[in-house]
């Protein structure tokens, strides 16, 4: 009874330092809820998603139909991430009316995820370091910036979610040998890699690490222990697989789990099965063994179409992966973000590793592997991370408990000196040289607010104003083509439609668009009429709009900001509104720009300052 009894206790002590945090965390954020201000397009996408499903999409149909209608665009996501959201806005719903229970669906499932991650980083500290160690790592997360991020209130986009069963899957991983740890670890894996692709380099690492301990140590619940967990997620992935997609969509993807990655898991675990049961006597055997069966799975996984390797994005059109993707920060390796980013993400797991270097000269026994489990693989989260910017919060959090044990350590050293004041600047100290980066994140900025591009999220906010939305509602329902991130806010505020996004199985569609804003007029015209559009929507202050200027300075966006309006386009007036919306008529000849301001983004006594940026006052009508 004592364990469980101690279990409890420390899940209780979790849930209220969770519930402060979360408390704090809604109050910093009222602005932005009382708004209905989602943090990213992704977020919106996310809702969009979830009415639609809500309001008699199939569960297995992820489409997005009001996207390239009427062929609708193929999505990557899972529908496992709108199970929880859908729940709690169906039983908000009658206390709450369904707008009020939709907005507290999406503030309350990201604190949801916030307490299990929590939850999970307490677990691997406490079986690191002892219960006091996992409670001060569990205090220290919510005072983590980059990871703390994928958790504010409104961020309902799936990457908490995949943090959540990273982390899960290594505590499992960490915990000792047993049939129970092996299902909570496939479990774990299995969930995390149907949400999202991108937690594969971790799954195969946890495995890994797994595989080369036991190959080291050779003992038998080891290898029993990595064959369970593998077979079980084979078994696992399978069933998912079959129960997510319908009969017709279940061909080959290089972006989610699909046939190849689920020949490679069941070579895997057939493989290590029939080592585990031979348990070679050599640790040179084991270790070849593994290499064999590695192998095996890697010809397997590249035996299936579409054969794609590496790259997830290996379908993408030209012109997309050029000016589109390689564009996507987050998605590139950090030397892309510029030193002060690329710094700020990974100085913290960088300390990390020597904190988890320093428990492993410490530690003895089985506490000492151990620590050289979890120091491999937050040396893997921070690989991941320095190759993938996104990936940064899972590492910046996976570096609490090394860092937890480091501060705890310094603590107890300081309050044992003879004189008080070494004592107290020697626990200030330790506090501020091992806890998260807070003095960057104390304001109410970062955790109100995304970290990323705050001048160019503004300028994107004026252009998508509540009163300007709720005026484009108002016209008959119509196909847009407008920039991809203002695509989702179009989705999710109207009835409208838009021909792309920034979601790139749509990549055909986003190539027509990324042609008609930086080709000639001409170009422009021609992908309007074959798409079917009515208006073309631009906001003057966008980065994508800027982007598409600088790209093609005399293409059909630099056209319109310029208010060189074609004949075939009549503005619509908006009033107060900050972007430009303009009428398809499709009349006069195609391609022959105009000179008339009269719906342009500059008025022509502001054609003089073009050079100098765009008027952002400017409006249309």
């Amino acid at each position: 009874m004592a364990p469980r009894a101690d279990a409890r206790r420390f899940a209780l002590a979790v849930m209220l330092i969770w519930l402060a945090a979360a408390l704090l965390m809604v109050l910093l954020a009222r602005g932005r809820i009382a708004a209905g201000t989602y943090l990213d397009a992704d977020d919106q996408l996310r809702l969009v998603e979830l009415r639609d499903w809500l309001g008699g999409q199939t569960f297995r149909d992820v489409s997005q139909h009001r996207l390239n209608p009427p062929f609708g665009a193929p999505m990557h996501w899972s529908r496992l991430v709108d199970l929880p959201l859908a729940a709690l806005v169906l039983a908000l719903r009658p206390l709450l009316g369904a707008a009020r229970a939709e907005l507290w669906a999406t503030v309350l499932v990201p604190l949801a995820t916030l307490f299990l991650a929590m939850l999970a980083i307490g677990l691997i500290a406490r079986r690191l370091a002892g219960a006091r160690v996992g409670l001060l790592a569990v205090a220290l997360v919510p005072l983590c910036p980059p990871g703390l991020a994928q958790f504010l209130p409104l961020r309902i986009d799936h990457h908490g979610w995949e943090i959540v069963f990273s982390l899960a899957a290594i505590a499992a991983a960490l915990a000792p040998p047993s049939r129970r740890s092996a299902l909570a670890a496939a479990l774990a894996l299995a969930i995390g890699l149907q949400i999202s692709l991108e937690s594969l380099p971790m799954a195969v690492a946890i495995l890994g690490v797994a595989g080369l301990g036991w190959a080291w140590s050779g003992r038998r619940a080891e290898g029993r222990w990595l064959a369970s967990t593998l077979a079980t997620l084979a078994l696992g992935e399978a069933l998912l697989f079959l129960g997510l997609h319908a009969p017709g969509t279940r061909e080959g993807a290089c972006d989610a789990i699909s046939p190849p990655q689920l020949a490679a898991l069941g070579v895997a675990a057939a493989g290590v099965i029939g080592l585990a049961a031979a348990a070679p006597a050599r640790r040179v055997a084991r270790l070849a063994g593994l290499g064999l069966v590695a192998l095996a799975a890697g010809l397997a996984f590249h035996a299936l179409p579409p054969r794609c390797g590496a790259d997830a994005f290996a379908a993408l059109e030209p012109i997309v992966r050029h000016r589109w993707y390689e564009g996507v920060k987050e998605g590139m390796p950090i030397w892309h973000a510029g030193g002060a980013v690329a710094l700020g993400v990974i100085l913290y797991p960088l300390i990390g590793l020597g904190c988890a270097l320093a428990g492993w000269r410490s530690a003895a026994g089985p506490a000492r592997a151990l620590w050289m489990r979890y120091a491999a693989l937050l040396a893997a989260a921070t690989l991941v991370a320095v190759l993938v910017l996104r990936a940064s919060a899972l590492a910046n959090l996976l570096v609490v408990p090394a860092a937890a044990w480091a501060m705890a350590r310094l603590m107890a050293r300081a309050a044992a000196h003879r004189r008080a004041l070494v004592r107290v600047a020697g626990a200030a100290a330790a506090g501020l040289a091992l806890a998260p980066p807070i003095l960057s994140g104390l304001g109410a900025g970062l955790l109100a607010a995304p970290p990323a591009d705050p001048a160019g999220r503004a300028a994107g906010e004026a252009c998508r104003s509540a009163s300007s939305l709720a005026a484009l509602n108002r016209l008959a329902p119509a196909r847009f083509l407008l920039p991809f991130d203002l695509a989702p806010t179009l989705l999710m505020a109207t009835h409208h439609s838009a021909l792309a996004s920034g979601h790139h199985r749509n990549h055909a569609a986003m190539a027509e668009s990324i042609r008609a804003f930086e080709g000639s007029d001409a170009t422009a015209r021609t992908v309007l009429r074959r798409h079917g559009l009515t208006y073309v929507l631009l906001c003057p202050t966008y980065v994508e709009t800027r982007d598409s200027i600088v790209a093609a300075p005399h293409g059909f966006a630099a056209h319109l900001v310029a208010g060189r309006i074609p004949p075939w386009l009549a503005p619509v007036p908006i009033p107060g509104a900050r972007f430009g919306l303009w009428r398809v008529t499709d009349q006069g000849p195609a391609g022959l720009p105009s000179s008339r301001s009269a719906g342009g983004m500059v008025p022509a006594r502001a054609q003089s300052a073009r050079s100098a940026g765009f008027s952002p006052s400017s409006s249309v009508g």
